[in-house]
C-alpha cells in the first residue's frame, strides 16, 4: 500500500513539474524580444505619382522617417525628397509592417 502512495506521489509530482516548464517555457516566448521590423509600402506604387511598380523590380526608394519609399523614376524620387512632407500627408498612410 505505501508503494502505491509513493507511486502516486511520484506521478503527481512529474505532472506538476511538467506543467510548471511549460508555463515558464510560455512566458519566456512571450518576453522575447519581437522582431525587427521596417514599414514598406503596399503594392510598391511610386509615392509621387502613383503609378504601381512591380514588386519583383530593382525599385528607386528612399527612406525617409523609417519607412522605404518607392518610385517610378529618379524625377519621382528627386521631387519626394525636395519635399517629402507633401507627398507622406497628401497619400495619407499606405504602409504595412514586414520582417527584414
Amino acid at each position: 500500500m505505501r508503494r502505491f502512495f509513493v507511486a502516486a506521489a511520484v506521478l503527481v509530482a512529474l505532472v506538476l513539474a511538467i506543467s510548471c516548464a511549460k508555463k515558464q517555457e510560455a512566458q519566456q516566448e512571450q518576453q522575447q524580444p519581437a522582431k525587427a521590423t521596417t514599414e514598406v509600402q503596399q503594392l510598391n506604387k511610386c509615392v509621387v505619382c502613383g503609378m504601381e511598380i512591380p514588386a519583383e523590380a530593382d525599385t528607386i526608394t528612399a527612406e525617409y522617417n523609417g519607412v522605404v519609399y518607392h518610385f517610378c523614376s529618379p524625377q519621382d524620387k528627386e521631387k519626394f525628397l525636395a519635399n517629402p512632407e507633401m507627398y507622406v500627408k497628401a497619400k495619407g498612410d499606405t504602409t504595412q509592417k514586414t520582417e527584414m
